[in-house]
């Protein structure tokens, strides 16, 4: 179909891939950010446990290298095969946490301010 364009289809189909896969995990973990007063209103220990689990999504968002993904930096993800699954999942879900969280908290900042004007 696109045979005009002169382009590998599949390094472009593998660039798009890495691209939409990544942008998308971000926009879902937006998405939970924004869903997340439910959740938390119900919990009260939430704000004691969020700077841990902030910190450790840093390391997580840092250690899975999802900045080159979303930027197109490198043209092959690479996974540690040595890595339990397990410690690779605990890494996904606490970038998907510190993402989730601080859309949040950045919602509830929003809100106390229109209140208080």
């Amino acid at each position: 179909v696109f045979k005009f364009l002169n382009i590998s289809p599949k390094i472009w189909g593998r660039k798009l891939h890495m691209l939409s896969t990544s942008w998308g995990f971000i926009l879902m973990s937006v998405h939970v950010g924004l869903h997340l007063n439910m959740l938390i209103n119900k919990n009260k220990y939430i704000n004691y446990i969020s700077l841990p689990l902030i910190t450790y999504g840093i390391y997580s968002f840092i250690k899975l290298n999802l900045i080159s993904d979303m930027f197109l930096l490198n043209a092959f993800k690479s996974y540690n095969l040595n890595e339990s699954p397990i410690i690779y999942y605990l890494h996904v879900i606490a970038s998907s946490l510190l993402i989730g969280l601080t859309i949040h908290f950045t919602n509830n900042i929003k809100i106390k301010r229109k209140k208080e004007k």
